[in-house]
């Protein structure tokens, strides 16, 4: 923890391989981000065998070791629990919300996890995800996932901006990223059809600034008019200052 903020880094034979990195999650009804503090700290190993149904082994080994905080907000005094698993040749963790009254539902708005890797290493995929061998649905995620992580690398906003989120309303979601003149905007539609945004309810973000331009598909938004969203997709917008 540093000033409230959870961060962690891995080790291996001595070797830094990830550097620190920060944790959290924000969304819609409360934020776990900053003001924490762990209240709880809990380990146990585990050294089972278990058979799957399909995959390349038929019996996999699961041999790991576990860390468990519970992160109290003090500010909101909602509960987190950080889970860690290290195996001998990896490592995973999850955020996990516990029961609580104060917690119903709620929408993830931003994931703050970093993976600050201590060198730049050489990285493989399998050739199965090759373009050739990828059905137009496949292909079309891989151009997404693509696009958006390039952006997302130079974008100071998303690296070290403000958020700014807004309640749900009519099942759109909507958050804002603030860094300086630099503002990205992004819309989930989270309903079964498309619906057409009114602005707005924005207009205390948006201020004067009129133009956009979509993150994925660099079509340019008039924002003093209505945007169409498709059914279940998310709109992400560069706000031209």
């Amino acid at each position: 923890m540093d000033g409230g903020v959870p961060y962690y880094s891995l080790t291996f034979n001595g070797t830094l391989i990830v550097d620190n990195s920060r944790l959290g999650i924000n969304t819609d009804k409360f934020l776990f981000s900053d003001q924490l503090k762990v209240i709880k700290v809990k380990r146990r190993s585990q050294n089972k065998s278990w058979e799957q149904v399909w995959g390349e082994q038929k019996i996999v080994q699961d041999n790991h070791n576990e860390l468990e905080l519970t992160l109290l907000c003090t500010v909101e005094k909602n509960k987190m629990i950080l889970r860690f698993r290290i195996f001998n040749d990896g490592i995973g963790f999850r955020y996990e919300i516990p029961e609580q009254g104060k917690i119903s539902d709620f929408t993830i708005l931003d994931e703050l996890t970093e993976f600050n890797l201590a060198e730049d290493s050489p990285s493989w995929w399998i050739n199965a995800f090759a373009r050739k061998s990828l059905s137009k649905e496949q292909s079309e995620a891989q151009i997404f996932l693509k696009t958006l992580l390039n952006w997302r690398k130079n974008s100071l906003p998303i690296a070290k901006g403000r958020l700014i989120h807004y309640p749900p309303k009519d099942g759109v979601y909507a958050y804002f990223r603030s860094h300086g003149d630099e503002l990205v905007m992004v819309l989930v539609n989270n309903n079964s059809e498309a619906v057409n945004i009114d602005l707005k309810r924005f207009y205390e973000v948006l201020d004067k600034r009129k133009q956009a331009r979509s993150v994925i598909s660099s079509l340019d938004y008039d924002l003093r008019e209505k945007i169409s969203i498709k059914e279940k997709t998310a709109l992400i917008l560069d706000i031209i200052f």
